[in-house]
This record gives C-alpha cells, structure tokens and sequence, in this order.
C-alpha cells in the first residue's frame, strides 16, 4: 500500500464525523437507501434527496440492498444480522440471524464494506447475502431461509456471487469449481439444454479458482475470471466452455506462471465481471483493481484499456456499466481512491469523477449515486455527469424510526 493511500485510509477511520458506507437503488421506482459509520439508515428520494425514513439499527452496517421496485430495504450488519425494512410510512423493520457471528470482535466493528455481499434478486423475490468467510445465506423477502451453503470462495477481500437476469439461479466458486443454483429450492441447479450434460447438476470445473462470476443479460452464458489472467465463458445449457480471454498487462505482457501457481500472489487475478447491458462486451478489472479491460465478446479482441489506477493490497475494484452503456465505471471498494470511467465509441474517452468514492449505482432514469470519501452521498447525472443534489451523513438526525425488532 503507499503512503498516500494510507493515509487517505487512516484519515477517513479516524473522521468523528460520520460518513455513508453503502448506497443501493431501485431500478423502476425513484428510491435509494444508503448506510452511515453512525448506525443509520436512510430512506431517500432519488430525484432530489428527500428524507423519506430513517432506521437506527444495532450494530455496524456493513452493506445495503433494496428490492427493483423500491418497495423493501435490507440492510447487512457486521454482527451477521440482517434487517428488513418495508420501506412505507410505518414500516416496521425486523431483524433477522443470518450469517455467522465474526470469530474476531474487531470485525464486528464499523469500517469499509469488505468481504460483503447483499443484493436482491432481479425479481425482488429473494435476497443473498454471503461473505467470504461466513458462507452464503438465501432469504425469501419474506425472511424466510431458502438455504445456506459453506465452503464458497472469493478473492481475499470479498465473497464472489453473482443473480442470473431473471432471479431464478446465482452462482458461486469453490476451490476449483464453479456451482449453479436454483434460487426457488436452494438445491442445486441442472443443466436444461441439449448434450449430454442434461440433468446433470449444474457444476463447472475450471483450472484455477474463479474470483469474478457475471451471468449474460439473456442468462445463457456465464463469464469467470481467474487466477491465472484469463476469462472463460460457459454455455449454461451444458457446462462447456465457449470462449476464453487473456488480460495481457501492456507493461509486462501475460502473467509469468511461477505467479499464477503462486496461492498468496494478488497481482495478476482477473476480479469483478460485468456485461454490457446489450450483452455485446465484457468488462473486467484485475484482481487488485490496477487495470479496466473490455473485450468484445463477437471478435475476441479487446477494445478498451482504463490506465492504471493504483493497487491497495489486493483490495477489489468495484465494476459497474452505465445503464446505456455508454461508460464502464471502477472504484475501490473502500471508497477512499479516485472513481474512473471509461467510454468506448468513435471517440473514446476517459476521466473520474472530481472527489474520491465508491463506484456509483445506477437507479431510475439513469443516475447514478456514490459514497464520497468526505462523508456526502452525491447524486449526478449519469450521462452529463453533474450534481444533482448532495447529503451529508451528519445531516441525518437520530433516531425518527424506532429501531429495529429481532428474532
């Protein structure tokens, strides 16, 4: 890590004030929820950052998600706790056990969203939320457990997860396999398509450990990156493999393979996945967040490069497209490094927002909302770039929602 980063980091930790960790949209309906080092949560109307609601909850927030329609807010505590919260006048929050509680104290204290994952299903019908060490739990909306599954793996700071478009599955690494599940059952998935694999279940095995998952728009294909630099994409109707793609650094060409059987190296690990909206390209960061790929999927080749954006110790590097696909965006997880994007067409393009955060999500008509290192959420225009509107953490007054009940 260098200093700068460091004491970037450090600065932010020793803030007394308080800061947004996470923020969530909904994709049909103007609402977002976000998570502040306070213990609160907060309702907000997208369109101009009204305060709709405020939930003070008991422990860390370590991740938020809310369902499409902007109906029902889930928030991930530390603890291993999650809170479901109808997001209507005189909603009534309830908590829920769902992963294990942390072996080490340290970790249910508050922080950056490391070793996270909490997100509905497309549908809104589920929720997963997992971590790399506590394994992956799936919630019906409802708060009731569909399953639970050990054993997954993820990169060093983050479990690795990924919905297929509909809801109906997710899939997940362990070791050196890749498993598909249907999300309705919690039982493993089944290949459907013709071949000889029809029926089997649903279970990929690939060379070296898989650190990054995305499913194709039309849920027929699943992207993995890897350990050893490359990208393989699968055919979901049978498990074979289509297609791979090597990241080759422009510095020091493919990985050298003394690094690729190294376990404890970090550097040359293919990390998040995200297609394209039209399924067309598929972008990719390495493992320790330092390059921005894109391939397109028809050639093979690779048509977009973001420079080198710094390295903190493996931390991933959070992946996102704008919802016309116009730009990629990559930040940080911490949220405390420069948030980049990439634009592809006859003039590519690129730059970063003007002040650190977290790479932003993307909600209704397209705008997009990050976690600023100052301690403000800040909503822009996804395609002009400029402020909309933004809220400081310390702005929000504790509590006017009665905390949150357990069970």
């Amino acid at each position: 890590m260098c200093a700068l980063s460091l004491a970037l980091a450090l600065a932010v930790l020793a803030q007394e004030r308080p800061y947004f960790v996470d923020v969530a949209a909904a994709v049909s309906a103007p609402a977002i929820v976000a998570g502040t080092t306070a213990r609160q949560v907060a309702w907000l109307d997208a369109r101009d950052g009204t305060v709709r609601g405020r939930l003070d909850v008991e422990g860390a927030v370590w991740a938020v998600a809310i369902d499409p329609a902007g109906t029902l807010a889930a928030v991930l505590l530390r603890s291993g706790q999650v809170v479901l919260w109808p997001l209507a006048e005189g909603g009534k929050a309830e908590s829920i056990h769902a992963l294990a509680a942390p072996q080490d104290p340290k970790d249910a204290a508050g922080g950056y969203r490391f070793g996270a994952f909490c997100e509905f299903a497309p549908d809104g019908e589920r929720l997963l939320v997992a971590s790399a060490k506590r394994g992956i739990v799936l919630l019906s909306r409802g708060g009731e457990r569909i399953g639970a599954i050990t054993g997954n793996q993820g990169s060093w700071f983050g479990p690795t997860v990924a919905w297929a478009p509909d809801g109906g599955r997710f899939a997940y690494p362990s070791e050196q396999s890749i498993h598909v599940v249907d999300a309705r059952s919690g039982e493993a998935a089944r290949f459907a398509g013709d071949g000889e694999e029809v029926g089997a279940v649903a279970r990929i095995e690939v060379p070296y450990e898989a650190y990054g998952l995305a499913f194709s728009p039309d849920g027929a294909r699943l992207a993995s990156g890897h350990r050893d630099g490359r990208i393989r994409i699968f055919d979901l109707a049978n498990g074979a493999e289509l297609a791979h793609f090597e990241h080759v650094d422009p510095f020091f060409g493919p990985p050298p393979r003394e690094l690729v059987e190294d376990p404890f190296d970090i550097t040359v690990y293919v990390g998040e996945l995200a297609y394209s909206p039209d399924g067309a390209r598929l972008a990719y960061t390495t493992g320790t967040g330092v390059y921005l790929g894109i391939f397109d999927l028809a050639s093979g080749a690779r048509v977009g490069l973001g420079p080198f954006c710094g390295g903190r110790m493996g931390e991933p590097a959070e992946l996102r497209w704008a919802p016309d696909g116009g730009r990629v965006w990559y930040a940080f997880v911490s949220g405390v490094m420069d948030v980049h994007w990439l634009q592809l067409g006859a003039k590519p393009d690129y730059g970063m927002l003007p002040e650190r955060g977290t790479a932003p999500v993307f909600g209704a008509a397209g705008r997009g909302f990050t976690c600023l290192s100052s301690g403000k959420l800040r909503a822009f225009d996804g395609v002009s770039l400029s402020a909309a509107w933004e809220l400081e953490a310390s702005s929000l007054n504790r509590p006017t929602t009665a905390a949150h009940e357990g069970r």
